[in-house]
């Protein structure tokens, strides 16, 4: 049982991690260019006044996206293909794992390759600028249009929607927010297909705000079902466990 009651916890506390480092990564973000909002639709106003200091806070954010929105949660998508009653559980949680490890990528290549071009924007004389710039437009189209909202996204609606079901006895709460993150995943992908930005902005903009929500909540769920175990040694009926 104790293996078992361990494990419970740590997942919990993963996926708990996760969303605060989701949620830091909106702060760390929304510092990196300056509080204007508009920069994540338009990035060539990052270059307005731009500072060594915001170029710190872009790349810690992507290094909090990497994890707080990817990377820390895969344990609780592999930990989900036990609980899906469905014949398509594989191609749910694929369709997870893939979101996670896509989306990951991309915010490497930010931290990265998206960081080194704003640094050296900064350093460049006047007449060499705008080369830095463009090298950093091209970078962010491919990862923010591309690998993240016109792929990612869409693997994430189908993975959300997949596994709301599990929620549905749980809290209804809880089930209708796995639905609208479904759901604003899809949109996203949609509205990038078609090219219809406002309705890729309503989605991406849901997803972004109740993410961390979302994983924090999963993720105390199941620490305080490790204390319940430890403390009646049994799983209260309709639990995710």
């Amino acid at each position: 049982m104790k293996p078992i009651q361990n494990y419970t916890k740590n997942l919990g506390l993963l996926t708990l991690l996760a969303g605060i480092l989701a949620f830091n990564c909106n702060i760390l973000l929304a510092i990196g260019v300056n509080f204007n909002f508009d920069s994540f639709a338009q990035p060539a106003l990052i270059f307005q006044d731009l500072q060594k200091c915001q170029v710190t806070y872009f790349r810690w954010g992507m290094i909090a996206d990497i994890w707080g929105y990817y990377l820390l949660f895969i344990p609780a998508m592999l930990h989900f293909y036990d609980k899906i009653e469905s014949p398509w559980r594989k191609v749910i949680v694929l369709s997870g794992l893939a979101y996670a490890i896509v989306g990951a990528i991309g915010a490497a290549i930010l931290a990265a390759t998206g960081t080194e071009a704003l640094r050296d924007f900064l350093k460049a004389t006047a007449a060499d600028q705008a080369l830095y710039k463009n090298n950093f437009l091209v970078v962010y189209s491919i990862v923010n249009n591309g690998i993240w909202n016109l792929l990612e996204m869409g693997l994430l609606g189908v993975f959300m929607l997949g596994i709301a079901s599990l929620f549905r006895r749980q809290n209804k709460v809880l089930y209708g927010l796995t639905i609208l993150l479904g759901v604003s995943g899809i949109i996203d992908s949609i509205g990038n297909t078609l090219e219809l930005h406002w309705l890729a902005e309503i989605g991406l903009n849901l997803y972004l705000l109740f993410w961390p929500i979302w994983a924090i909540w999963i993720g105390l769920n199941w620490v305080c079902e490790h204390k319940r175990v430890i403390s009646h040694q049994g799983n209260p009926v309709g639990a995710i466990t």
